[in-house]
């Protein structure tokens, strides 16, 4: 959980470059969840909505598993330290 509201964007990266795909509003100490993703490479940017900070998550990727009973899906975790700026300028993200 983020201790401040933070405005979060989900970007896609592919050869045609960086895209936003979702935007989402979290407020303080809440929490989300995104469904029914496109396998492909992404970013997640969010911002602060206190200080202004604008942090990066690594670059993931997303894919889709056939297996012996259906398809399954990367699920990929991903913490959002909104005070990091703040503290150090190391890593903001965690997978």
């Amino acid at each position: 959980m983020n201790p401040a509201p933070v405005f979060v964007t989900l970007v896609s990266i592919d050869a045609a470059g960086a895209q936003p795909v979702r935007h989402v509003h979290v407020p303080a100490m809440g929490s989300f969840r995104m469904e029914s993703l496109r396998p492909g490479r992404y970013e997640v940017q969010h911002r602060n909505l206190v200080t202004g900070d604008l942090t990066r998550s690594e670059l993931f990727e997303l894919r889709e598993v056939a297996g012996r009973y259906g398809t399954k899906a990367t699920e990929r975790t991903v913490a959002l330290d909104p005070w990091a700026a703040i503290r150090s300028a190391g890593p903001t993200a965690a997978f």
